[in-house]
């Protein structure tokens, strides 16, 4: 059984939906390089009631615990821009235990 490592997603803008979409088009090549299938596991968004039809499927969180307290995810990716509340959000991240990615 291949190894599963479990992404967080912090933000879906149009980064954040490219980068979904690379890892769903490219999730076989991925695993072969990495040793792992990566699983995108929830994703942090603002506002929770916006349509968009990238994430159907998967997990949707507007509260930052969600993501920071699940011992499943392995990786935090920031994609959100701006400094605030990136940073502070990855900051936290970082104290959980979490790797971390951001965008900048």
């Amino acid at each position: 059984m291949q190894k599963v490592i479990k992404i967080g997603l912090l933000g879906s803008g149009t980064v954040g939906s490219g980068v979904i979409k690379v890892l769903e088009m490219n999730q076989q090549q991925i695993a072969e390089r990495v040793g792992a299938q990566l699983q995108l596991k929830t994703v942090l968004v603002r506002d929770l009631t916006k349509k968009r039809p990238v994430l159907e499927g998967y997990n949707v969180t507007d509260c930052i615990e969600d993501i920071l307290d699940d011992k499943e995810i392995d990786i935090v990716v920031e994609l959100m821009g701006g400094l605030h509340p990136a940073r502070e959000y990855m900051l936290r991240a970082m104290e959980a235990g979490k790797k971390c990615r951001n965008s900048q």
